[in-house]
């Protein structure tokens, strides 16, 4: 791809979208097209800047950041606290590309835009594909096993600090 891939992000937390911009703005290769905080807003800026793809919560003042995945046909990152596996299955069976949740470190979204910048560029074009391209670009967009993200609270951090190397026991 010689032109940034467009990034529209969709946060009704104007700091969390904040935080999601700085993210894409330091990526090479993406352009935030622009920050929104309802579905109403982001539908018009889905026709006006036409976007590659939509970082986007879930849940939403105005409605669900799955619906808006489902009816826009563009491919999205959705960022939510919502961490069941209807949730999750919904969002890909909408067409998410991506799926964090909340809280994540930095380099996970960061490392799923550079999977999917790879993914872009292994699916450009009009070329015919073989079955070994489809699945490559799957692979990397997918991280080939890797975990996106471990994201760990203070309190496990510190438990897991005083544990150390060493065997421990529940005793």
């Amino acid at each position: 791809m010689t032109e940034p891939v467009r990034v529209l992000i969709l946060d009704d937390d104007f700091r969390v979208a904040q935080l999601h911009q700085g993210i894409v703005d330091d990526h090479p290769g993406f352009a935030v097209t622009g920050t929104v905080r309802s579905l109403a807003e982001a539908r018009d800026s889905v026709r006006a800047s036409r976007p590659d793809i939509l970082i986007a919560d879930v849940f939403l003042p105005d409605g669900d950041g799955i619906a808006l995945v489902r009816e826009s046909g563009i491919d999205a990152i959705l960022i939510s606290a919502a961490d069941d596996a209807a949730t999750v299955r919904r969002a890909l069976r909408s067409g998410a590309v991506g799926y964090l949740v909340k809280p994540f470190e930095r380099r996970a979204l960061s490392s799923l835009l550079d999977r999917y910048i790879r993914y872009c560029n292994l699916l450009s074009g009009d070329r015919a594909l073989r079955q070994e391209d489809v699945d490559r670009a799957l692979a990397i967009l997918h991280g080939a096993g890797e975990p996106v993200s471990i994201s760990r609270s203070a309190t496990e951090q510190l438990v897991l600090a005083a544990l150390g190397d060493g065997e421990a026991s529940a005793a």
